[in-house]
């Protein structure tokens, strides 16, 4: 890239930080300047004309429907592919958000550190996604040109509690038109993804949360079999429910957060619970074929039992020793 045309982008994005309508160095909300965010940028731009439909079960002839690709130079997807970090980083510094990092490792330890919040306010860890083209999970994808933000808080429950925004970029005359327009869009996705995630935590606060106590009995327990349970089983047997969330405690006794009459009108706490334990036993299994199990671990043959108790509200597993 020569000289004259470096020195146009750095115009642009000098220009775009003040773009009409939004002042330079606005905090995204109270308190943006000081929280800690997890940032993931994924995928990359491609010459994928969007085919954004349901192959799951189709006929044969929506399978032949596949639109052509783009017409893009590989020269273009290059310098777009090597450009977004450098750009959003920027976006995010146009909105005081200081405290960023793309580490994978600190995305875990931040998630160990959000305790649970059920009411409005607290949040200090975040998590921002952009994700950049890719599948669309029913067997079609999105367009190579095609960006969705995601915004949420790793205080709450992400698949009940997010912000999302969808935008496709336009390729301009010039290199520095298409970054420009690639600021002007993520800029804009941020705030919308922002604003969004609050209008879901606005409904999410109307609807009343209970919780139960699940507690695993490792008294009699060898320390692989515990951190077995600790660090595969009990993750794995979460994910089975729908849950809300959950607080540790203490090493194995954990709180987790539902909600009520999902599917059922006349559920109540008690049946809930009663459910939730034949459920978490179920995907336990007697065989390799079950979710949750216990084959070739260090709790083999073992069998899980459950005890409930409706009115403290919790559920323990405890195992009988192969015989």
């Amino acid at each position: 890239m020569n000289k004259a045309l470096t020195g146009c982008i750095c115009a642009v994005v000098l220009i775009s930080l003040s773009r009409p309508g939004e002042a330079q160095n606005k905090k995204l909300f109270e308190g943006s300047d000081t929280a800690q965010f997890q940032v993931e940028i994924r995928g990359k731009f491609d010459r994928q004309s969007a085919w954004n439909v349901n192959l799951i079960n189709a006929n044969v002839s929506s399978f032949q429907s596949r639109p052509k690709d783009m017409d893009i130079s590989q020269t273009t997807l290059d310098m777009l592919n090597s450009k977004i970090i450098n750009i959003f980083e920027e976006v995010l510094e146009s909105y005081q958000i200081k405290n960023v990092s793309r580490n994978k490792k600190d995305y875990k330890k931040f998630r160990q550190r959000a305790e649970p919040i059920f009411s409005e306010g607290g949040d200090q860890y975040y998590r921002i996604e952009v994700v950049i083209a890719g599948d669309n999970g029913l067997g079609g994808h999105y367009g190579g040109l095609d960006i969705q933000l995601y915004f949420k808080s790793l205080h709450r429950s992400s698949n009940v509690v997010y912000g999302y925004s969808f935008r496709t970029l336009k390729i301009g005359k010039s290199d520095a038109e298409t970054l420009f327009e690639m600021r002007r869009i993520l800029s804009e996705q941020l705030n919308e993804s922002y604003d969004d995630w609050k209008a879901s935590l606005e409904k999410d606060l109307k609807n009343p949360r209970f919780y139960l106590l699940l507690r695993f009995d490792v008294n009699d327990l060898s320390p692989k079999q515990q951190k077995f349970i600790r660090k595969e089983l009990f993750p794995c047997l979460y994910s089975r429910a729908d849950s809300l969330g959950y607080i540790d405690l203490k090493k194995f006794y954990f709180q987790i957060f539902y909600r009520l009459k999902n599917a059922d009108q006349n559920e109540t706490e008690e049946s809930y619970i009663t459910q939730y334990a034949h459920l978490l036993q179920f995907s336990m299994g007697s065989s390799n074929k079950y979710p949750c199990s216990l084959w070739k671990t260090p709790l083999e043959n073992y069998r899980a039992t459950f005890k409930i108790d409706s009115t403290e509200k919790i559920i323990t597993i405890g195992w009988k020793k192969p015989e």
